[in-house]
């Protein structure tokens, strides 16, 4: 697992990676979309636009008040 993701600014709240067992919680159409990498981790599949769209409900539905 990656520590930083480089070229996010440093407070940025997604500089590690997401928590995606929480994240599916949220949403679970989003389980669906993942994936894993070569490196054994799991990932979502960000060539699907319709991952990408299941990825931001979830980040939406946690971080708008």
């Amino acid at each position: 697992m990656s520590a930083q993701k480089p070229g996010l600014h440093p407070r940025n709240r997604h500089h590690s990676r997401y928590d995606l067992a929480t994240l599916c919680q949220v949403n679970p159409e989003l389980r669906q979309f993942l994936t894993l990498t070569p490196a054994g981790e799991q990932s979502v599949d960000f060539a699907n636009p319709l991952a990408v769209k299941a990825l931001n409900k979830a980040l939406l539905a946690i971080f708008t008040p």
